[in-house]
């Protein structure tokens, strides 16, 4: 029988703010309640998405192999874990797909956090999983910066 840890912990994250548990800004409860509200809508045969646990779970399985790459976590070899925010954050878009042709419903992820708190683990197991374990053909995958410093 299949466990979902992850989407598990993530959909709890969305109760847990949308109940007032967990404070959160106007737009995170927002997006929380409409994860929560869509997947009561999944249930109507006639709603175009579903919510697939074992594509949310991958994804998070996978992202959560990629090594810490500097500081104390990277030289103890520590893996990345994923906060429950972060869970939700990514395991929302890449659970939800089309009934019909089960492509991603979400095609942008937007996530605007402090300094510190994992923007680039983040974006690199996004692309990472994108480039080698999506299953698209030929895959290409960008990314961007505001300065040369901060590319590299």
């Amino acid at each position: 029988m299949a466990t979902y840890p992850n989407v598990n912990a993530a959909n709890q994250y969305a109760r847990d703010v949308v109940s007032g548990k967990i404070l959160a800004c106007r737009l995170t409860i927002l997006a929380c309640q409409r994860h929560l509200d869509d997947l009561e809508r999944a249930k109507d045969p006639h709603w175009p998405y579903r919510f697939d646990k074992n594509k949310a779970e991958r994804f998070l399985r996978f992202s959560q192999k990629m090594p810490h790459t500097s500081g104390e976590w990277a030289r103890r070899k520590l893996r990345i874990e994923f906060e429950p925010w972060q869970k939700f954050a990514l395991g929302v878009p890449f659970g939800w797909v089309r009934k019909d042709t089960g492509f991603r419903r979400f095609t942008e992820i937007y996530i605007e956090v402090p300094r510190k708190n994992g923007k680039s683990a983040i974006a690199a197991a996004v692309g990472n999983y994108m480039f080698c374990a999506d299953g698209e053909y030929a895959a290409e995958v960008y990314c961007g910066a505001t300065t040369e410093k901060q590319a590299w």
